[in-house]
């Protein structure tokens, strides 16, 4: 520009030109009396009468306000009359001006220009694009300055079937020869990603002039200058509004960028790619075909696939042949080859959290589109494998999206809540389409995992917590969660997925089973903090599981029949009902009958493992240490006398029940010299696992709660109660540990939370017992299918009938805990005595009225 300001400042002395000058001012000023179209009409033919008078000048003064005054005449709502008008003056001027100046001034008069042909009328449209042909395609590469808006303001004339398609078609080519290929298509995308109104010209100028016969590799240009703003503008018409976009960027996508040869690095595949999985939410069935085409390897035409030669594939070795006439398996075989780990990136990228998702996805993306596009997948058997490795990032995004901002205010929570509704809703959906089984057996095998990869890791872990404090939920697409991320997330599900019956009643409790097994098999390799996690996930699908029930009088419409047929007819319906209903019971029974057995087990090793320093040797002291002397023959005989009617009772399919009796002893004085001085040692780690140990004590007593019915609970009791192995004749190992504990540990807390432990045992046993006592010494009542006698809910006491007895008879345990119990109420543990005192009272409420050996303790202490 400042060759033509010193060139207009010579020509200032030249008297014509100043005269030039003058005229052009007067012509201008028409402009600023005009009051309709007409008016513009004659200041126009003033202006083309001054400058086709002075066209030996190439330096036009004024131009800058000549070339307002000519956008203004090329407003759409003006008629084609002044338009045209104003054509003939951009043609007097740039035929002054000459491609030389124009290219230095294209600023000027490309302005006014480029946005008429979108909205010119049909007869103005070949006028302008003579302007165009004339004076803007001889410039060359002088118009790359303004090629961006000359492409946004030709584009618009590229509409199949108009008279001048194949002109502006022709113009394009030729401005692209003109400019240099690679920069007219770096121009072009760069249209494409800014401008949402030619996307469609554009991509189907591009669609209908790539050489089908040739790969990308073999014409780059197409690619343009700059390969990231052409992706970035291929996931822009992915997510365009138009049907039609999405529709030709997908041919594109097929023709151009197949995934067996693409010209594409990995990460740029994956941002189309999740892009393009955006077309699934338009349920199209054009727009689905043309994606699963460019996936699976096909035209998008036929169901025949591509069948990439081995050296475009990239890959040292060649894919499978495919079977002939069957294109399935070739659909398949080029799935698994080049597109399965892509869709998996893609699936994780869109299930990102909304703070570090990609700026591939449009700004109104929503964090319900990832689970609804995932439920489209798993509509095509090809794809819906891929829900083994995305599902753990399925739950992690659920985590994580609706705990964002939970951490503020508290008035906000509300608020946050609403937000999260539509989100749960969703995940709900597309949890819903699946197999109830197939979800829960995924959170096993991520827990088993966990367990396989802690285990791995280290052969004894130390007392030490491996998570650091902070979030204990990775970042989607961290690959395999810990045990801890694992325990979280299972958490979550249980508190947001809706459950149904069959759920609670079947799957839970088997998942419940097979964590319980895995914990005893894997817990030497846990650290407090994951055996932690694990035992609140364990309480917590034991607070999810529901005993099945059946309604006694449940009754329903039928044919009208004769009484005979009616009640025989009831009483078969009713009998298969029961049938079925205490089969499924009995599942449930044993399922937790065997997550008991776990458990204890697992107590057993967790004591050995992290809580006494010789657990082994605790247990052989048991028998010296709790167990007191008989003090009469005839006791011994009533013993002997019950255990034979309990055995006669089995044979017969009698009664279990009708042999409990509450323990009917005398008072027994108590022999210091019999008990042995055991202090208890605890481990050194133990002081960082209370809380642990608190928890699994608390999971021993939620086990011993779990609801049964009568009839159900008879039958797992005469299963239950089948003869011991020799060494837990007389009580089982897990419950002589909590017994040893109970009175002779040393530790306040140790002692404390284990005797609260045995002492909710025993009453649970306890009142079981007294409950169903008098339903099964009463002979009018039957346990006949559908009876209320069989419906009625119990608890499942952990401790059997006869192991209760045998505490409260044959051992020391109720003297011996009132003592310690009593120790704790000195002076200087006050912050202790409120917990002594209520553990003592239900010590005292759980021996039977004639036994007064609490109240002998007590009694004792109170008199030295």
């Amino acid at each position: 520009m400042g060759s033509v300001v010193l060139e207009e400042y010579e020509l200032l002395g030249d008297p014509k030109y100043r005269a030039y000058v003058t005229a052009i001012d007067k012509a201008l000023k028409s402009f600023d009396n005009t009051s309709e179209w007409a008016d513009l009409i004659s200041a126009l033919g003033k202006l083309n009468k001054v400058v086709s008078s002075h066209l030996k000048y190439q330096v036009v003064p004024r131009r800058l306000t000549i070339s307002k005054r000519l956008a203004q005449c090329m407003h759409p709502a003006l008629p084609s009359g002044v338009h045209l008008k104003a054509l003939e003056s951009y043609d007097l001027i740039l035929r002054a001006v000459g491609p030389q100046r124009l290219g230095q001034e294209l600023f000027l008069y490309g302005a006014g220009l480029f946005p008429l042909l979108a909205h010119a009328a049909m007869n103005v449209r070949p006028a302008l694009l003579s302007l165009y042909e004339t004076h803007f395609l001889p410039l060359g590469e002088r118009l790359r300055p303004g090629l961006n808006g000359f492409l946004i303001g030709v584009l618009p004339g590229l509409e199949e079937g108009s008279d001048y398609y194949e002109r502006t078609d022709k113009l394009l080519l030729d401005v692209c020869v003109a400019v240099e290929k690679s920069y007219f298509y770096g121009s072009l995308w760069k249209c494409i990603l800014c401008n949402p109104g030619i996307r469609q010209a554009a991509i189907n100028f591009i669609v209908s002039h790539y050489n089908r016969r040739l790969s990308m590799e073999d014409q780059l240009y197409v690619i343009g200058t700059d390969i990231d703003c052409m992706v970035q503008a291929l996931c822009a018409s992915l997510q365009d509004s138009s049907i039609l976009v999405q529709r030709s960027t997908l041919e594109l996508l097929l023709l151009g960028f197949p995934l067996h040869n693409c010209s594409l690095v990995y990460g740029d595949r994956v941002r189309v790619c999740t892009a393009a999985l955006g077309v699934l939410l338009r349920r199209d069935m054009s727009l689905n075909r043309r994606l699963f085409a460019w996936l699976f390897g096909s035209d998008g035409s036929s169901t025949i696939s591509v069948v990439p030669s081995p050296e475009s594939t990239g890959s040292s070795e060649p894919p499978p042949s495919p079977v002939p006439d069957s294109p399935e398996p070739t659909h398949a075989t080029y799935f698994h080859s080049h597109s399965s780990a892509l869709l998996l990136d893609a699936i994780k990228c869109l299930f990102s959290p909304s703070t570090s998702r990609s700026p591939v996805l449009s700004s109104n993306f929503s964090v319900l589109w990832p689970y609804r596009i995932l439920v489209s997948l798993m509509d095509k058997p090809e794809t819906s494998f891929i829900l083994d490795d995305v599902l753990i990032d399925v739950f992690r995004s659920l985590y994580i999206e609706c705990n964002l901002g939970t951490v503020t205010k508290s008035h906000q929570e509300k608020q946050v809540n609403r937000s999260n509704f539509e989100l749960i809703k969703t995940a709900n959906l597309l949890f819903s389409s699946l197999e109830p089984n197939y979800l829960w057996e995924y959170v096993h095998k991520c827990f088993q995992g966990a367990c396989e990869c802690a285990s791995s890791s280290a052969t004894k872990v130390p007392p030490q917590a491996k998570c650091s404090e902070g979030n204990k939920v990775a970042h989607v697409g961290a690959g395999q969660p810990s045990l801890i991320e694992v325990c979280v997330l299972s958490e979550f599900l249980l508190e947001v997925i809706s459950l149904d019956t069959y759920v609670e009643t079947d799957n839970l409790p088997a998942l419940l089973q097979k964590v319980a097994k895995d914990l005893e098999q894997y817990c030497v390799s846990l650290s407090p903090e994951e055996l932690n996690g694990a035992l609140l996930l364990c309480l917590k699908l034991l607070s999810k599981v529901q005993p099945t029930t059946m309604q006694p009088n449940s009754s329903a419409v039928e044919p009208a029949c004769s009484p005979a047929d009616s009640l025989i007819t009831s009483r078969l319906q009713t009998s298969e009902k029961f049938s079925t209903s205490c089969e499924e019971e009995l599942s449930l029974a044993n399922l937790i009958s065997s997550c008991t057995l776990s458990f204890q087990h697992l107590f057993l090793r967790f004591v050995e493992l992290w809580v006494l320093t010789d657990a082994i040797a605790v247990l052989n002291q048991f028998a010296t240490a709790l167990i007191s002397k008989r003090a009469k023959k005839d006791d011994r005989e009533k013993e002997l006398h019950g255990l034979l009617q309990l055995c006669l009772l089995q044979e017969e399919g009698g009664d279990p029940y009708q042999s409990i009796e509450l323990p009917q002893v005398p008072p027994r004085p108590l022999e210091n010299a019999d008990i042995p001085q055991i202090k208890l040692q605890v481990q050194s780690c133990f002081s960082k696992l209370k809380d642990t140990y608190a928890t699994l004590c608390q999971l021993l007593v939620e086990l011993s709660s779990f609801p049964a019915s009568l009839g159900t609970l008879k039958a797992i009791f005469f299963d239950v109660d089948s003869p011991r192995s020799a060494d837990e004749e007389f009580l089982p190992n897990w419950l002589r540990q909590l017994l040893m504990i109970s009175c002779f540990a040393e530790d306040r807390d140790l002692l404390l939370q284990t005797l609260a432990t045995v002492l909710d045992l025993l009453g649970l046993a306890r009142t079981a017992a007294v409950a169903l006592e008098p339903s099964f010494r009463d002979g009018n009542r039957s346990l006949s299918p559908g009876s209320q006698a069989t419906l009625a809910m119990v608890v499942v006491p952990m401790v059997r009938p006869g192991d209760l007895r045998a505490i409260l008879e044959r051992t020391r345990f109720v003297s011996l805990a009132a003592g310690r119990l009593w120790g704790l109420l000195e002076p200087g543990a006050s912050e202790l005595h409120l917990r002594s005192v209520e553990l003592l009272q239900l010590l005292n409420n759980l021996t039977p009225e004639q036994d007064g050996s609490c109240e002998d303790v007590l009694c004792r202490a109170l008199g030295q």
